[in-house]
C-alpha cells in the first residue's frame, strides 16, 4: 500500500503531459451538407467549398475516389483561382514561442472528362506565418488520386491565432478539378526538456508498479 501514493503521483504527472494537447472543432468535416457551401461546424469558409464523401464524389464519376485514411467525409474546393477557395479556424489556448505540427491529408479528383496541367497545392497559414503543404497534380479525368499525409511546423506568435487553409491552383481552373482536405489535427511539439520529464515519469511509474506487484509476491 505504502506505493500507492507514489503511483498517483506519477499517473498525475503523466496525466499533466498529456493534457497539454489543443484541438480542432471538426477537424474531420463530419459536420457539414455536399454542394451546400459555407455550413461546415467549426470553420469559416469563402465560395466553392463543402463537405463531401468519397460516395459522393464516385457518383459524380470520380472513379475510384477512396475516402481518406481518417474516414466519413472530407473538404472538398473547386474553381481553383490562385488564393482561394479559403477554409479557417480561430485556435486559443497556445503557448506564444511553442512550436506546433499542423497534420492533415490532402487529395484530389476530378469529376470531368477533360484534363488538367495545373499544380495544385494546400497553403496553410497559423497567423502571421505561411507554409505550402505538397504540390499536388490534378487528379486524370474521371478519377480521384491517392491521399497523402502532410506535416506542417509552426511557432505561435500569441495565444491566439488564426488557422487558414488556401486552395491555391498555378492557373485558374473552373470548376474542376477538386482539392480535399482531411483529418486535421494540432499538437504541440514537445521540448527536449519536457519529452526527458516525459520519459522519467514513464519509467517511474513502471519502476513503481514493478516494485508494488513484487511486494505482493512476498
Amino acid at each position: 500500500m505504502k506505493f500507492l501514493p507514489s503511483l498517483s503521483l506519477a499517473a498525475l504527472f503523466l496525466a499533466g503531459t498529456a493534457a497539454q494537447a489543443q484541438s480542432i472543432n471538426n477537424g474531420s468535416f463530419e459536420s457539414g451538407s455536399y454542394r451546400v457551401q459555407g455550413v461546415i461546424g467549426g470553420w469559416s469558409t469563402t465560395a466553392y467549398m463543402s463537405t463531401v464523401s468519397a460516395a459522393d464524389l464516385v457518383a459524380d464519376r470520380a472513379t475510384g475516389m477512396t475516402a481518406s485514411p481518417v474516414g466519413g467525409n472530407m473538404m472538398a474546393a473547386w474553381y481553383l483561382t490562385v488564393g482561394t477557395p479559403t477554409l479557417s479556424q480561430t485556435l486559443s489556448g497556445l503557448t506564444p514561442g511553442k512550436n506546433y505540427n499542423i497534420s492533415f491529408y490532402e487529395s484530389t479528383a476530378n469529376t470531368s472528362p477533360d484534363a488538367y496541367a495545373a499544380s495544385l497545392q494546400w497553403l496553410v497559414s497559423l497567423g502571421s506565418q505561411t507554409l505550402g503543404g505538397t504540390a499536388m497534380q490534378a487528379a486524370a479525368p474521371h478519377s480521384g488520386a491517392a491521399w497523402k499525409k502532410v506535416n506542417l511546423t509552426f511557432t505561435a506568435n500569441m495565444a491566439t491565432e488564426t488557422l487558414k487553409f488556401v486552395a491555391s491552383a498555378t492557373a485558374p481552373l473552373a470548376p474542376e478539378p477538386l482539392m480535399l482536405l482531411d483529418g486535421i489535427t494540432i499538437s504541440a511539439v514537445p521540448e527536449p526538456s519536457t519529452a526527458a520529464l516525459s520519459l522519467a515519469g514513464l519509467g517511474l511509474f513502471g519502476f513503481l508498479l514493478s516494485r508494488r506487484r513484487s511486494a505482493r509476491q512476498v
